[in-house]
């Protein structure tokens, strides 16, 4: 698979994780032990959290960095934006950098 292809495909599935979850947020830890599932999307943490910049960059996610009494370490959640469903309702059109939920219908 191509890295360009591979980064567009685990934004997306990122972001279909997010929905899943919704309303409740995901640790990068979490995102990134689901996406280990498929070794094709070469998942590391460095670049779980580029792809949530990204998608935040993108208003399809809202991330934080929760760090204090409440974590031991700091640790990076998000949570998917109404953006973020409405694109993957299909109601949004092609957005550059990430496949579209329609792209795939015929497999990547």
């Amino acid at each position: 698979m191509h890295p360009t292809d591979r980064n567009r495909l685990r934004r997306l599935r990122i972001l279909q994780q997010l929905q899943h979850a919704y309303p409740n947020p995901i640790g990068g830890p979490l995102l990134l032990e689901l996406l280990l599932e498929d070794p094709d999307l070469q998942p590391d943490m460095h670049v779980v959290l580029r792809s949530l910049i990204w998608l935040e960059d993108n208003d399809l996610a809202d991330v934080q960095v929760l760090d204090g009494s409440d974590v031991s370490e700091p640790v990076t959640v998000a949570r998917i934006s109404r953006w973020g469903h409405d694109f993957l309702q299909g109601t949004l059109s092609d957005i550059p950098g990430i496949y579209h939920p329609t792209d795939l219908l015929g497999g990547p």
